[in-house]
């Protein structure tokens, strides 16, 4: 399934699959794009959630495919990243991973040239859902300049990246 948007800033949206399993468990996936394998699920039901409920009147479509071809749907993903809040930002940023399984992982703030602003997070972090922040700093405790820079999340087998506006 895919989020695709015709008229409005991505930022503003969130698309959230919850999925509930056969042992009556749930898991929630919120990303702009989820592949979900149906076995072993005995319900799926999808969400979109608006940021920004004032003032804006967007057009988006959710494509859904029967699976992904190729080898994306052979690669193994360990985490989704939700969508960065508020996006733009000028003194906190929040974003949450749902980690699928228990992982090491890392979360960097990357600016445009490519180079590490500052390091959120580095280890383990547990199967579920964990929140994030970042306060338009570097890694010498500087405030970062107004800009684009991208939440980068590595783990062993995948990489997702967010892009984040600071703005003074």
């Amino acid at each position: 399934m895919d989020l695709i948007n015709t008229s409005g800033p991505m930022s503003d949206l969130q698309l959230n699959a919850i999925l509930k399993k056969n042992d009556n468990s749930y898991l929630v996936i919120s990303s702009p794009s989820i592949n979900i394998d149906p076995v072993e699920l005995k319900s799926i039901h999808l969400s979109v959630v608006s940021h920004d409920t004032v003032g804006g009147d967007w057009n988006y479509q959710l494509a859904i495919q029967d699976g992904k071809s190729g080898t994306d749907a052979n690669v193994p993903v360990e985490f989704t990243i939700g969508n960065p809040y508020p996006n733009p930002f000028n003194g906190n940023v929040q974003f949450s991973i749902y980690m699928l399984k228990e992982s090491s992982v890392s979360i960097d703030v990357i600016d445009l040239s490519g180079k590490r602003a500052k390091q959120l997070y580095k280890g383990n972090l547990s199967t579920g859902n964990h929140n994030f922040n970042w306060h338009g700093k570097d890694s010498s405790g500087n405030q970062v300049a107004s800009g684009v820079y991208y939440i980068k999340v590595s783990g062993k087998s995948s990489e997702d990246w967010r892009p984040v506006t600071f703005v003074k």
